[in-house]
């Protein structure tokens, strides 16, 4: 026998208190708030820096500097692989 059931709906209720807040729960709000205000301030800070280091135009001297740097690591990291390798077939050929 297939039973279908109807989908079951808990409806949330939110109270209001009646007493006033504590002078606790004012400083709470107080730090929320002043967290808040700092992290926008890093917010902005990041934006701003991540703004004055990205390349304005292809071929500026931020765009050079980064593309030199990218193609330094990618040459440290080839050189790495071969000397792994060149390591590995000298150990193989040598012991087996």
């Amino acid at each position: 026998m297939n039973h279908r059931t109807r989908p079951t709906f808990v409806a949330c209720q939110t109270r209001v208190p009646f007493d006033p807040p504590t002078d606790q729960e004012k400083g709470g709000k107080e730090k929320k708030q002043s967290m808040m205000e700092v992290f926008v301030g890093v917010k902005k800070l990041g934006r701003g820096f991540k703004e004055s280091l990205s390349p304005k135009r292809k071929g500026d001297w931020k765009d050079l500097v980064l593309m030199s740097l990218s193609f330094a690591i990618y040459i440290y990291i080839s050189q790495k692989i071969v000397c792994a390798y060149c390591a590995w077939m000298h150990v193989f050929e040598h012991h087996w």
